[in-house]
């Protein structure tokens, strides 16, 4: 998910997902606050107009274990 002010995030955690959802900001004050709602993987990426791929996500440190069958959904704020 990307996001600018943690709105979409926030909803989806509410739902507690049961797997990673991974949020990229190029706030990191906001990657700090989104550290402590469930399931929330906060990632710092300061180019907002690139798509973000686990290739991209595995660059930045995070570990990405997708099967085949599994979708990922990208989210966009108004």
């Amino acid at each position: 998910v990307k996001t600018h002010k943690g709105f979409t995030a926030k909803l989806i955690a509410r739902e507690l997902p049961s797997q990673p959802v991974f949020v990229t900001s190029p706030d990191k004050r906001l990657l700090r606050r989104l550290n402590f709602y469930y399931a929330l993987v906060p990632v710092f990426y300061d180019d907002p107009h690139t798509f973000i791929t686990t290739e991209r996500l595995r660059g930045k440190g995070v570990v990405v274990h997708l099967q085949p069958s599994e979708i990922v959904v990208k989210f966009l704020e108004a």
